[in-house]
């Protein structure tokens, strides 16, 4: 399913916004993991 959204994001050319979701969801698992 990830890299069907991927390819689905790309192709609508929001790959940035791909990149800061992951990015922003990464950061509140760190601090429930630390």
């Amino acid at each position: 399913m990830a890299k069907n959204t991927t390819a689905s994001t790309a192709r609508s050319g929001m790959f940035p916004k791909i990149e800061i979701r992951p990015r922003f969801l990464i950061v509140p698992f760190g601090q429930l993991f630390e």
